[in-house]
């Protein structure tokens, strides 16, 4: 079961301290009703994580140690993902969606690489200038689709 997102790590003293709490409340190796509870109340740590001291009690060496962090490793080095984004053609690099389908990279993996800074936004504010032939155009389209009323029934006598 993976950690949860921003949670500290108990520091060895206070594991051992927990272990030891614990085992002056040991008999014959077996931990009293209740031990726990009072425990996790006593230094403030949730019952899952005294349940984890408790089963490691006997183990200074696991008490001590911290966790080891292992990152995922990457499918693609830096240079070879900057290969193969300069490969893929500028129309189909516009939205993230398009350079998904041309390099068969997941969506998720690309928002990570931009991220790390590796892959770069870039928001075009500069807007093309229609020409007035282009204005003509659309104005025409735009009038043959509306209902003109003939003579003067616009208006209820």
């Amino acid at each position: 079961m993976p950690r949860t997102p921003c949670s500290k790590d108990i520091s060895p003293s206070t594991r051992v301290a927990v272990a030891l709490f614990l085992a002056e409340r040991c008999v014959e190796g077996r931990v009293n009703h209740g031990s726990l509870k009072a425990a996790a109340e006593h230094f403030r740590i949730s019952c899952t994580a005294m349940k984890e001291i408790a089963k490691h009690r006997d183990y200074p060496r696991a008490l001590i140690a911290k966790r080891k962090y292992s990152p995922r490793a990457k499918k693609y080095t830096d240079q070879e993902f900057a290969q193969i984004l300069v490969a893929v053609p500028l129309a189909q690099r516009q939205t993230l969606r398009a350079l998904e389908d041309a390099t068969s990279i997941p969506i998720d993996t690309l928002h990570c690489y931009i991220r790390s800074k590796l892959l770069r936004r870039y928001i075009s504010r500069a807007k093309p200038k229609l020409t007035p032939d282009h204005k003509n155009r659309r104005l025409a389209w735009a009038l043959g689709h509306v209902e003109r009323p003939l003579g003067n029934l616009c208006y209820k006598t």
